[in-house]
C-alpha cells in the first residue's frame, strides 16, 4: 500500500529523499493516518486536520481552520492519481481548489519532518515515551504541494514529547520555533499536537460513497515556460455534471472525462 502523502499527499514523501534502503526515520512518512492541531499565534493561525489514504492512494482530509476569526470545516478528497478533486461545504477563498488541500498538506509534510529530525531512529523505534530536542543553525525545512511551497528559515528547534499510546498510534506534542521570509527575522513560535498511525483507517473509498453535495474539479497537468525551464503545474476546472455516486465520478474520469459512455476507456481508477 502506499500510504499517505501522496500524489497530492505523497509530496511528503517526495520531498523526504528516500533512499532504495530508506532510512529508519523515513517510517514517518509511511502513515496511513494523521490527527494534526496547529496553533501559531504570531501569524493567527489554527486548526486541525485528519489526513487518511485509501489503499489505492485516494486522500481525504477533514479540515476544520480559523480565517481571519472565521471558522471553516469541510472535507476535501482527491481521487484516480490526483485527477480529481471534490470538496464538501468548502469554498476556496482564493485561487484553484487545491489550495484548499495545499496548505493542509504543507503541513503535514512539517509535521512529519519535524517527527523525523526528532526521531531519527523512526516510529518502530519508540517503545514508550521519548523526549524530542532537534535543532538547526544553517538548514532551512521546505515544504511543497502541488502548486506552492513555504520555507521555515534556520536558525530553527523543535522540542517536545512522543508517545506510543497503542502498539500502533503514536501521539506528539511540539513546540517549533522559526522563522519566515515574510518576518524579517522575526521569530515565531508553532504548536504541532497530533497522532500519527501507519495503518490507514479507511481501507477504501467505496463507489458507493455519495457524493451528491461535493464540489467536482478535474485536475490536469499543464506545463508553464519560465525563463526558458518548463514547470508541470496542475490545472483545475470547475465541473458542472452531477455525480452521485463516487464510482460514477471514476468512470467519467476513465474515459478521459467524455460523457459518452461508449468513449474508449483510457485508464482504471482502481480500488
Amino acid at each position: 500500500m502506499v500510504k499517505l502523502i501522496m500524489g497530492l499527499l505523497v509530496c511528503a514523501i517526495s520531498a523526504a529523499g528516500l533512499a532504495q534502503t530508506p532510512r529508519p526515520g523515513a517510517a514517518w512518512y509511511t502513515a496511513g493516518h494523521v490527527l494534526l492541531g496547529i496553533t501559531e499565534p504570531g501569524v493567527g493561525m489554527s486548526g486541525s486536520w485528519q489526513f487518511d489514504q485509501a489503499n489505492n492512494g485516494d486522500t481525504r482530509v477533514i479540515k476544520n481552520e480559523q480565517r481571519m476569526g472565521t471558522t471553516v470545516s469541510g472535507a476535501v478528497l482527491a481521487i484516480c492519481d490526483n485527477r480529481a478533486l471534490l470538496l464538501k461545504d468548502l469554498q476556496p477563498a482564493k485561487g484553484p481548489a487545491t489550495v484548499e488541500l495545499d496548505g493542509p498538506i504543507q503541513l503535514l509534510q512539517l509535521a512529519l519532518r519535524l517527527l523525523d529530525r526528532g526521531l531519527p531512529q523512526g516510529p518502530q523505534a519508540l517503545t514508550g515515551e521519548a523526549a524530542i530536542d532537534a535543532s538547526d543553525d544553517a538548514n532551512p525545512i521546505k515544504v511543497k504541494a502541488s502548486n506552492s511551497s513555504s520555507e521555515f528559515l534556520a536558525p530553527w528547534q523543535v522540542r517536545g514529547k512522543v508517545a506510543r499510546n497503542a502498539p500502533d498510534k503514536i501521539a506528539f506534542d511540539l513546540t517549533f520555533a522559526y522563522t519566515t521570509p515574510a518576518a524579517r527575522g522575526r521569530r515565531l513560535e508553532m504548536s504541532l499536537v497530533g497522532l500519527w498511525q501507519q495503518q490507514s483507517r479507511t481501507s477504501v473509498f467505496a463507489n458507493d460513497m455519495p457524493i451528491a453535495d461535493w464540489k467536482v474539479y478535474r485536475v490536469d497537468p499543464a506545463a508553464r515556460v519560465i525563463s526558458g525551464v518548463a514547470l508541470i503545474e496542475r490545472r483545475v476546472m470547475p465541473q458542472t455534471a452531477r455525480f452521485n455516486m463516487l464510482g460514477e465520478l471514476r468512470t467519467r474520469i476513465e474515459h478521459g472525462w467524455q460523457a459518452n459512455p461508449r468513449a474508449r476507456k483510457l485508464f482504471e481508477c482502481g480500488l
